[in-house]
């Protein structure tokens, strides 16, 4: 148990949780941060994969109070969410702010979400304002339907309103409500690496928790975009390693299954397979990899086999 007891107010035990693959110096970062003079948490929580011992053992020259967990296996994105959850419950959280390794440390976000949550009863999660200057409209005001490109975006900031509701979100920045995982809702692990959160704000949604954008808040977010140009005029397209293009298609897939999810995100999975393929042939490199890539994650998806695939 976490020998730091600091309540937010009357907001109960508030704890951080930081997931950690091989980005040492970006966690350490954010643990300076958290036990700065300005943030204290009731607990701060790490979850790495494959870790090289580095952090456990400046948190031990620092003597700060976190729980460290380090596992032999790449827990991919949906296990270390999950790992967090349950760590947070363990160490008797009210609620836990979730970060990743890129993520940026803000008392006032944190602060801001927990009072959008006090505003309405039997709420699940929080999430923060998105903002990426890397794209034509930068502003991301919440998902609102259980699709893949259900973000609402826009060219200037939303007006301030705390109580937006939302279907999912990232957990990059996310505030969750440690009471869904006590009464028994669990993140899909078998997921790995993608659409995780969205899976979670489902089952959130299923069973009747509430999920709000608090617009006081933003996380600035550090997804990878790259500008290139095509007929003229300046695109931004992702800009990751060739193995994602499997987890997007492949994960999207189970979730359809898993929840059968209405025509439309069918139809919506086909509308991505389709500019997956074409972005690809006209725009990015590693064509024939990227391509057996997407479609063996559709054929893995449609059969229902989750879990790590032999990459990353």
């Amino acid at each position: 148990m976490i020998g730091i007891i600091v309540e937010f107010g009357n907001f109960g035990r508030v704890g951080l949780a930081v997931s950690c693959h091989r980005s040492n110096t970006m966690v350490l970062s954010i643990l300076e941060k958290a036990f700065s003079e300005q943030i204290k948490f009731a607990a701060v929580i790490v979850v790495d994969s494959q870790g090289d011992e580095s952090i456990r053992s400046e948190i031990r020259k620092r003597e700060w109070p976190v729980v460290y967990h380090n596992s032999e296996e790449n827990l991919g994105a949906a296990g270390n969410h999950a790992k967090r959850l349950e760590l947070a419950a363990l160490n008797e959280l009210d609620w836990c702010y979730f970060l990743n390794h890129d993520g940026h440390l803000d008392f006032h976000n944190v602060k801001s979400m927990l009072i959008t949550a006090s505003m309405r009863t039997k709420v699940g999660a929080v999430y923060p304002l998105l903002y990426n200057g890397t794209r034509a409209m930068p502003w991301e005001d919440g998902r609102r339907s259980f699709l893949p490109s259900a973000g609402r975006l826009s060219s200037t900031r939303p007006p301030h309103n705390s109580q937006v509701e939302v279907m999912w979100g990232s957990s990059n920045g996310a505030l969750y409500n440690l009471a869904p995982y006590r009464d028994g809702v669990r993140i899909w692990t078998d997921v790995w690496h993608g659409y995780e959160d969205l899976g979670y704000g489902a089952l959130l949604h299923d069973r009747g928790w509430v999920q709000l954008v608090c617009r006081d808040a933003v996380l600035r977010d550090a997804y990878d975009y790259k500008k290139v140009r095509f007929l003229g005029k300046t695109l931004n397209i992702t800009d990751k390693p060739a193995w994602y293009a499997y987890y997007g298609i492949r994960n999207l897939m189970l979730l359809r299954r898993r929840r059968l999810f209405r025509a439309r995100f069918t139809l919506l999975i086909v509308q991505k397979m389709l500019r997956e393929t074409a972005i690809t042939l006209l725009l990015r490199g590693e064509k024939r990899r990227r391509l057996q890539f997407l479609y063996l994650g559709f054929v893995h998806g449609l059969t229902g086999k989750g879990g790590k695939w032999r990459l990353p």
